[in-house]
C-alpha cells in the first residue's frame, strides 16, 4: 500500500477500477500508457476520470443498466456460477425446506416445552443479495475489458455456505422441540445427496483417467 501510494498517489490504486469503465482492451492499454504514474493520474478530476459519473454523463443511465445487465449475463455464463449453478439452487432448496419446518414449529410455540427462537436469516440473505448484485454490476460493466472476472467465481463458495449456514442455524434451534427428529432426518438426507453425487463423479473420473 505504501508503494502504491508513493507511485500512484493512492494506497488502494488499481488500474482495473478504471478499466471496467472503458470500452475495450485497447482503450485500457492506452489509458495505462497515458496515466502511468502519480503525476499523470492526479490530472484526472472526479468528473473526468473513468467511472460511473463520466459514463452516465456521456451515455446516460439507461445505457449503464443495459451494459451492466448484458455483461453480467456473459460473466455468469463463463463462471462457476453458470457451469455449476444447480449446486447453489440446491443449497437454497435445503435452506427453504429447513426454514419451512422451523416456521411451522414457531407457529406451534404453545405446544413446545422450550421456546423456538428465531434467526436473523433475513439480514444474512439481504447481505448476500446486495453483495452479489454489486459484484455482478461491477463485473458486468467491465465485461468488455475483463471477461471471465474471477470475482464472479469467487462468489460461489460464500453463497453456498450462507444457505447451508442458515439452514444449520435453524436446525440447531429445533433440537429441543418436537420437530427435532424430523428436521434432523430431512437435513441429513438432503446433505447426503450431494455427497453421493460428488463421490460418484470422483469414482467415474478415477475409473477413466486422462492419459
Amino acid at each position: 500500500m505504501s508503494a502504491a501510494n508513493e507511485k500512484f498517489g493512492n494506497p488502494f490504486h488499481s488500474y482495473q477500477n478504471y478499466f471496467v469503465w472503458l470500452e475495450d482492451a485497447s482503450s485500457a492499454i492506452q489509458f495505462q500508457r497515458d496515466y502511468p504514474d502519480r503525476d499523470s493520474l492526479e490530472t484526472l478530476t472526479f468528473m473526468t476520470r473513468p467511472g460511473p459519473l463520466q459514463f452516465i454523463q456521456e451515455n446516460g443511465f439507461q445505457a449503464l443498466v443495459i451494459k451492466a445487465g448484458e455483461g453480467a449475463a456473459e460473466q455468469l455464463k463463463a463462471s462457476a456460477l453458470g457451469r455449476s449453478g444447480w449446486i447453489l439452487f440446491y443449497g437454497l432448496f435445503v435452506f427453504l425446506v429447513v426454514a419451512v419446518i422451523h416456521r411451522i414449529a414457531m407457529r406451534h410455540q404453545s405446544e413446545e416445552v422450550w421456546r423456538v427462537r428465531g434467526a436473523s436469516a433475513r439480514w444474512m440473505l439481504l447481505f448476500i443479495l446486495v453483495m452479489t448484485t454489486l459484484t455482478l454490476f461491477h463485473a458486468g460493466v467491465g465485461n468488455a475489458v475483463i471477461p471471465g472476472n474471477a470475482m464472479i467465481t469467487a462468489l460461489f463458495i460464500p453463497l453456498l455456505l450462507t444457505f447451508i449456514w442458515i439452514a444449520e442455524r435453524y436446525r440447531r434451534q429445533l433440537q429441543r422441540s418436537s420437530y427435532a427428529t424430523v428436521v434432523n432426518r430431512v437435513y441429513c438426507g438432503l446433505m447426503i445427496l450431494p455427497i453421493v453425487w460428488v463421490t460418484v463423479r470422483i469414482a467415474g473420473a478415477l475409473s477413466a483417467p486422462v492419459s
